[in-house]
């Protein structure tokens, strides 16, 4: 109810600052022995033990109230998920403080990381409640950069953790809000972007204090063993996509080594259908700015060629790597004949705006390669004899086999009859001499059926319809057959 919430609120904000107050006084920090610091030097054996006593029993106190403030992140109200984790962050700078603050001029950084990787740990575990929302929140701690090393670091820690229990179920929700975590989470590119951070020192102890933290490398470091560990998790099919689709814009510029990703990226391109649309991307980070050399890496770029590729979310992107992957002249020539027939046939099934790209993007390859020009007008083959039937094995997943340099374009033909004339017109373009200009095939890919109809729909139509097609030289045209239901008798009479 609204009282019980407003309850646990107000107990929040109390506790948070008893808890603050004591932890400043060393009182609840007898794990590290600092409550000694501030004790008087009494050699009295009983003052002293009952200094320890009475530590141990506020250690237990403060570690019981942040368990119950872990278990507030988790509630149904967001105020009171709200309250718990900045109560929790607090306490996390105040252990910091209290440290500082007996601390040697020469005493090094020294995050308190138990009790975060717990915060972090309550952001990403939940059994009931999705966590998103709380991210978002948290969110605004992620400026600092202390908070972003410790937050990869321990999320390594927990999915490495996760993949070592691979027998139980896996829970999605911490997928998803790993996910989510590590996307929210931006690295700097230099040092000198390095120079805000949560934890402040109180003493001026020189330059050095923060250490590895003032050097990006290391945030590449965590942040490459973070995406790793969780790549390696059992990713539902949402979440497996998401990250395919993110990988070569997000993960991989922020990688201290790419390369890494390499058996990821090829077993996902293994599977084939979507999957394999969206490991393209990182695939080709790979082949073309790490040298991964990929053994029948166009015999499964092939098989990726057919009507779904057009439909696909990713069909624009997948059509610009396409496009990138065949450039090179130094391709087999059975190769682009492959990819061209395959291009053509598939054409014949498609709607306007796919039957559009691929007629274009066969252009570009026939004005790129001109070892595949005599495709187009073939009708003998290489004995002069005439060809009977086509061929190419559409059903042939091996380029090398699918006959294409034996076949001919005669789908090109068909497309010059297609009942959409902007398709007839650019399959007209064949009967014209070709030319070395290739067309921008972007200006294609993201039309869709949708907004072709919705164009035609809107086009303005000419007030002035035409409706014959030659100019007419009567009302009925000499040596029209219309004629013959007529008869005239002049010798007639009419009485």
């Amino acid at each position: 109810s609204s009282d019980n919430n407003q309850t646990i609120e107000a107990a929040v904000v109390s506790l948070s600052k008893l808890f603050s107050h004591f932890i400043a006084n060393g009182d609840c920090m007898i794990s590290h022995n600092l409550s000694e610091n501030f004790e008087s030097k009494d050699d009295d054996e009983d003052n002293r033990n009952c200094s320890k006593i009475y530590n141990s029993w506020m250690h237990k106190q403060y570690l019981t109230c942040q368990r119950y403030f872990i278990g507030f992140v988790h509630n149904t109200d967001v105020n009171i998920q709200e309250l718990a984790l900045t109560a929790l962050m607090t306490f996390v700078s105040d252990e910091f403080m209290a440290k500082q603050a007996i601390a040697r001029s020469d005493h090094a950084f020294e995050f308190p990381n138990m009790l975060f990787y717990r915060i972090v740990e309550a952001l990403l575990i939940s059994d009931t409640t999705d966590e998103k929302i709380l991210i978002k929140k948290f969110n605004r701690f992620l400026k600092y950069s202390d908070i972003i090393y410790y937050t990869l670091k321990n999320i390594g820690t927990l999915t490495a953790l996760k993949d070592n229990q691979a027998d139980k179920p896996l829970n999605e929700i911490l997928v998803e809000n790993t996910f989510y975590l590590l996307r929210s989470i931006k690295l700097a590119n230099s040092n000198e972007e390095i120079s805000s951070f949560f934890l402040t020192r109180v003493h001026d102890v020189g330059d050095d204090f923060y250490g590895k933290l003032k050097d990006h490398r290391v945030y590449k470091k965590v942040f490459s063993k973070a995406w790793l560990n969780f790549l390696r998790l059992k990713l539902p099919s949402k979440i497996y996509k998401k990250s395919l689709a993110i990988l070569h814009t997000e993960v991989m510029p922020n990688m201290l080594n790419p390369k890494l990703l390499i058996d990821f990226l090829t077993d996902s391109y293994n599977l084939g259908g979507a999957i394999s649309l969206l490991a393209l991307n990182g695939l080709f980070i790979l082949i073309h700015e790490h040298n991964l050399d990929y053994p029948d890496f166009y015999k499964k770029l092939y098989a990726l060629v057919d009507t779904n590729a057009f439909v696909a979310k990713s069909s624009p992107r997948f059509f610009y790597l396409l496009d990138l992957f065949l450039t090179s002249t130094h391709l087999p020539a059975y190769v682009v004949a492959a990819f061209t027939k395959k291009l053509c046939r598939i054409a014949l099934l498609l709607n306007p705006a796919g039957a559009m790209v691929a007629i274009t993007f066969v252009c570009n390859l026939i004005k790129r390669h001109s070892s595949i020009k005599t495709l187009i007008h073939r009708s003998l083959d290489e004995n002069n004899c005439k060809i009977l039937g086509d061929p190419y094995l559409m059903d042939e997943d091996d380029p090398a086999k699918c006959k294409a340099m034996e076949s001919s374009l005669w789908e090109l033909q068909a497309l010059m009859e297609h009942y959409y004339p902007k398709v007839a017109n650019l399959a007209e373009l064949f009967k014209k001499p070709i030319t070395s200009t290739e067309t921008d095939i972007s200006d294609y890919t993201e039309q869709t059926f949708k907004t072709i109809l919705e164009e035609e729909l809107n086009s303005k139509v000419p007030e002035d319809v035409a409706l014959e097609f030659k100019l007419p030289t009567g009302l009925i045209p000499a040596g029209s057959s219309i004629w013959k239901f007529w008869s005239y008798n002049d010798e007639k009479e009419v009485s």
